[in-house]
C-alpha cells in the first residue's frame, strides 16, 4: 500500500510509542514498595486515568477499556487493508475470555465472567455474561450471545471439545484460534505488511502454543485433545506445522520429552527449568520479549503499512501487561514476577 493510506494513522502510532515508559522506569516501578506511589508513578503513561481508581482489579479493569479504546481508535483511522492487523488485538482477547467461559460453562466449573479481563469491556461476550449470569451457563448460550466474528470460532472449539469429550480443548485451542484470526486479518494485508506483522507477531504466538501444550502436560489432558485443539491452525502460519507439533508432543508422555519435540518444531524457543508450568512461563515471556524487540525495530524506521500497526498495539498492551503485573503485585505484596504475567522487559523480573 502506498504511504497515503495510511498517513493518518502513522502520526497517532508514533505519539502512542512516544507515550510509553522506557525500561527504567519500568524497573523503578517495580521496585517500588507502596500502592500510591505505583499509581502516582503511572499518571504519566497511557494508562494514567486509571490511577484514579483505589483496588488494584480496577485499575486492572479500566487499563483494558483505555487499552480496548486505543485499538478502536487506530482501526478507525487504519485503511481497510490494515483495520484487521489493529482488530486482532482485541479480538484476541475476547477470543481468549471467551475459551475460558466455554470451558466453565462445559465443565461445570463455577465463576461465569469473574476475573476475565474483557469483562470490562462493554460488548464483549464476557461483559455480556457479567450482566446476564445466564449467558455463561452453557456454551450454545455463549454461541447464541457471541458477536458475529467470534461465533465460528467458538463453534470450531465446541465441536472439538465434543468430539473429545473434553472441557480441556477449549482451554488448549487458544492459540490455533487466535492463529485464525491472524491468517483472516493477515489476508487482508498489503503484501509489505503482511511479512512485517507476521515477524513481529509470531514469537509471541508460537509461544502461546509451547506453553499450551506444557500446560496440557502439568494438568493432565490427552495428547489427543491436543492434536483436536490445533488442528484448525493454519498449516504453516509463523513457520510452524501445527498439526505436526501438536502430534509429536501427544506422543511424549515424559515432561522433557514433550518440551524436545516442542523445541523440534520451534527451533528458536527457548525453555527454562525443569518442570512443565516452569517452561511454559519461560516459553511466554521469551515470545514476548522477541515480540517486543521486532517491534521496537519497527519504529526505527518510518514505516507506512500494517506491520507499524501491529508493532504499536503490540507495545501498547505489553505495557499494560507490564503495569498490570506491578499494581497487582505491589497490593499483594508478591514479588514482581510473581503475579501471572511476567514483565515483557529484559532484565526485570
Amino acid at each position: 500500500m502506498s504511504a497515503p493510506g495510511y498517513a493518518r494513522v502513522v502520526p497517532v502510532l508514533r505519539v502512542l510509542y512516544s507515550r510509553l515508559y522506557g525500561s527504567e522506569r519500568i524497573r523503578e516501578l517495580a521496585a517500588t514498595a507502596s500502592l500510591d506511589d505505583v499509581l502516582s508513578g503511572i499518571r504519566d503513561s497511557l494508562y494514567g486515568h486509571a490511577a484514579e481508581q483505589r483496588l488494584p482489579e480496577r485499575v486492572a479493569a479500566e487499563m483494558y477499556r483505555i487499552y480496548h479504546g486505543i485499538v478502536s481508535r487506530v482501526a478507525s483511522l487504519a485503511p481497510p487493508q490494515g483495520e484487521g492487523v489493529a482488530l486482532y488485538f482485541t479480538r484476541a482477547d475476547e477470543l481468549e475470555d471467551s475459551m475460558v467461559l466455554a470451558y466453565r460453562a462445559s465443565s461445570g466449573q463455577p465463576g461465569g465472567a469473574g476475573g476475565l479481563p474483557t469483562a470490562a469491556v462493554r460488548g464483549t461476550l464476557a461483559w455480556r455474561a457479567a450482566q446476564e449470569p445466564d449467558v455463561a451457563s452453557s456454551v450454545q448460550r455463549l454461541l447464541e450471545a457471541a458477536p458475529r466474528w467470534l461465533r465460528p470460532l467458538l463453534a470450531t472449539a465446541e465441536r472439538a471439545a465434543s468430539s473429545q469429550r473434553d472441557s480441556w480443548v477449549f482451554l488448549l485451542a487458544r492459540p490455533a484460534l487466535k492463529a485464525l484470526l491472524l491468517w483472516d486479518a493477515l489476508e487482508r494485508a498489503e503484501a509489505r505488511g503482511r511479512v512485517e506483522v507476521s515477524r513481529i507477531l509470531c514469537p509471541a504466538l508460537r509461544a502461546e502454543a509451547a506453553a499450551a501444550a506444557l500446560n496440557a502436560v502439568a494438568l493432565g489432558a490427552g495428547g489427543r485433545s491436543l492434536e483436536a485443539a490445533w488442528r484448525p491452525a493454519p498449516r504453516g502460519l509463523c513457520g510452524l506445522d501445527w498439526a505436526a507439533a501438536a502430534a509429536a508432543a501427544a506422543r511424549e508422555e515424559d515432561p522433557s520429552a514433550v518440551a524436545a519435540a516442542l523445541r523440534q518444531s520451534m527451533p528458536d524457543l527457548r525453555l527454562e527449568g525443569r518442570a512443565p508450568l516452569e517452561q511454559a512461563a519461560a516459553a511466554i515471556r521469551w515470545g514476548r520479549l522477541a515480540a517486543r524487540r521486532r517491534a521496537e525495530a519497527a519504529f526505527q524506521g518510518y514505516p507506512f503499512h500494517a506491520g507499524l500497526l501491529a508493532a504499536g498495539l503490540l507495545l501498547a498492551r505489553l505495557e499494560l501487561e507490564d503495569l498490570r503485573a506491578i499494581v497487582l503485585s505491589t497490593y499483594y505484596r508478591l514479588h514482581s514476577g510473581t503475579y501471572g504475567v511476567l514483565l515483557s522487559r529484559p532484565g526485570i523480573a
